[in-house]
Order: C-alpha cells, then sequence, then structure tokens
C-alpha cells in the first residue's frame, strides 16, 4: 500500500489544475504530480462546471483514476468506462419562467441551456459565439418556451457588473427548484436547488467506498466553496479569490505555477509510506 492509500483528491479545472485560463493548458509538472499521486495509492480526478462533452476533450492528457464531477455536481461520469454513474437534473417547470424573466431583463446576454451531452443557445450573435468557443461546445438556437425538461443548468455569460447586476436581480425571482451560483467572474450558472461540488464529492466518496475525511479538495472561486469546507483536507492557488483562503489547511502555488504539483508535495511531507 501506498502512502496515498485511500485518500481521494478532487480538483478544480479552471484557474486551480489548467496552467492557463484561456487555452487547454495542462502544466507538466501538474501531471507528473498527479502520476506519483496515483501510483503510491491515491484516487485522483477533477470537478468542474463544464459539461460532459467539454470536459472530456480538455481532460483527456490529465491522469485520473476515479469518475469525475461534472456540471457542479451534477453528474458524476466515469470517462474510463464512458458511463454515467449518477446525474441530478432539473425537471421543474419554473426554471422556463426563471429564464423568461431573465431574457427579458437582460435580453443580449447570452445564454445557453445544457442537456446532458448537448446544448441550444437563446440568442444567435457574436456573443453567444464567443461563448459557445467558451464553454468549448456547439449548439443550434431554439426557442427555450419549447425545449423539454429536464434540463441540467442554463449558463449566462457577461462582464463582471454585469454578471453582479443578474446575480442580484435573479435573488428577486421565485427560485423554486432552482439556484444561481457564479462559477467564475463573468459566468453564471443556474443549477438544480441544493446541488453543489461538494454533494457531488459526497456521492463520489460514497461510491469509492472513502470516507469524507479522506478526501482533498482543491479550488479557487466560489462554486468551489462548497466542496472545500467538505473535504477532509482543503487547499486553494494563491489566484483565490480571497474569501476561499481561510477555508484552506494551506494555501499553494498559483495555478499558472503548478498549484497541484505543490499540493502533492505538501501531501507528500504529511502521509508516510503504509506497510
Amino acid at each position: 500500500m501506498g502512502k496515498f492509500s485511500g485518500l481521494l483528491m478532487v480538483s478544480d479545472l479552471d484557474r486551480t489544475l489548467f496552467g492557463d485560463k484561456s487555452v487547454k493548458l495542462i502544466l507538466p509538472e501538474n501531471n507528473t504530480a498527479i502520476e506519483y499521486f496515483i501510483e503510491n495509492g491515491g484516487f485522483f480526478t477533477f470537478a468542474t462546471g463544464r459539461s460532459l462533452v467539454a470536459a472530456r476533450e480538455l481532460t483527456v492528457d490529465i491522469p485520473k483514476n476515479a469518475p469525475a464531477i461534472l456540471f457542479n455536481g451534477q453528474m458524476i461520469y466515469d470517462f474510463n468506462k464512458n458511463h454515467i454513474l449518477f446525474s441530478d437534473e432539473i425537471y421543474d417547470e419554473n426554471i422556463k419562467i426563471f429564464l423568461g424573466k431573465m431574457c427579458e431583463k437582460f435580453p443580449f446576454v447570452p445564454k445557453v441551456i445544457l442537456y446532458k451531452d448537448k446544448m441550444f443557445t437563446v440568442n444567435d450573435d457574436e456573443a453567444t459565439e464567443n461563448m459557445k468557443k467558451k464553454i468549448n461546445m456547439q449548439g443550434s438556437r431554439e426557442d427555450f418556451r419549447v425545449l423539454p425538461l429536464p434540463w441540467v443548468k442554463i449558463l449566462l455569460a457577461a462582464d463582471e457588473a454585469t454578471v453582479e447586476e443578474m446575480m442580484s436581480y435573479s435573488s428577486t425571482l421565485d427560485l423554486t427548484g432552482i439556484q444561481c451560483v457564479c462559477s467564475t467572474p463573468t459566468l453564471m450558472e443556474v443549477m438544480k436547488d441544493g446541488v453543489s461540488k461538494a454533494t457531488g464529492l459526497k456521492k463520489l466518496s460514497d461510491i469509492l467506498g472513502i470516507e469524507m475525511k479522506n478526501t482533498i479538495a482543491v479550488g479557487d472561486y466560489y462554486n468551489d466553496a462548497s466542496m472545500l469546507k467538505a473535504a477532509g483536507h482543503a487547499f486553494v492557488p494563491e489566484n483565490a479569490a480571497e474569501d476561499l483562503k481561510p477555508l484552506a489547511e494551506k494555501v499553494v502555488r498559483h495555478h499558472r505555477e503548478g498549484a497541484i504539483s505543490a499540493v502533492v508535495e505538501y501531501l507528500d511531507g504529511k502521509f508516510t509510506d503504509k506497510a
């Protein structure tokens, strides 16, 4: 048994595992560290707000030996077996009413609707095309009022000031069955109420038979907060939101400098080889 046997490490992708937020960039030192962690008995995977389609392409070169947490906790997917282990979608018609209100208030903000393996756009303009590139998915424009449920979630992309305004406005609406979160300063997500990366981590730990005290979470933004609080060990990179740093056992290197490799270095000194 290796020194990391019985441990599950789950990392956020953007601004945590990825070396740069704008491109697919897996730092060699992160991959080397993950391989070392796995070779010494640990389970490694990632938790992301990204979809199944986007995550599959973006993480193909990342070593992983455990199912991934997708859609900010709404899906557990085993990429090695190409199999959905868990999925929690939105069946409440209120999400369409909510989206209609957001369209009235913010008509020019790009909006997309995500299903398990596809998406549709609400707008059809250059900003929406840019958003599709950002989330690494393609989809046609459709009338959301006739799109069948269940949906996985809605994404709305804008500048930071507009996202703050949208979050504030959403709090005045009926949120029955749904919740609004920010996964980046420029991206608002509408998800099923009660779902988070924390619930995804708990579900995954149950699947693997690992106690929560033996889970390790790494993340940088507010959609990671619940996971950081729930995990047995929490780490954030130097570039993380300041509000999250008090949640961490240790603040590690900037994501552009190999945050995950810094976590593994710390764990290497913390845990001893098991007989």
